[in-house]
């Protein structure tokens, strides 16, 4: 059998299709305006995040160079620190060497003294 549709018949099922569509339409337009709000404020989170992230590495670039240029510093006064002990060391044994030398040399001159004292009073 051969069914010929009239163009009422086709006319009455595209009405009848979009009486059928319009209530997802509208659920469809619900959803659109509860979801799109919340999807604009997750996507402007996430970009707050992103730029929040790009200024904490930007941070941490410059406390990482800050880091660098103290251990740097830290490194130069160690090295002055260890270099003034060491002159500081030779220092000290020149003053201790020159301490005998001049505890010596009063040992000698007291004993000139006394020996020119005891020759004086010496007198036959």
């Amino acid at each position: 059998a051969t069914c010929f549709w009239g163009w009422a018949d086709r006319v009455g099922w595209r009405k009848q299709l979009e009486a059928e569509m319009e209530p997802v339409a509208d659920a469809e337009a619900r959803v659109e305006a509860v979801w799109r709000p919340r999807e604009e404020r997750q996507v402007a989170h996430v970009a707050a995040l992103a730029s929040s992230l790009r200024e904490s590495e930007a941070g941490a670039a410059e406390l990482s160079a800050h880091a660098s240029e103290l251990a740097e510093r830290l490194r130069v006064e160690t090295e002055a620190r260890e270099s003034l002990a060491s002159q500081l060391s030779a220092t000290a044994a020149a003053l201790a060497e020159d301490e005998a030398r001049t505890l010596a040399l009063l040992d000698r001159q007291r004993a000139a003294r006394a020996a020119m004292t005891s020759c004086r009073a010496w007198r036959p």
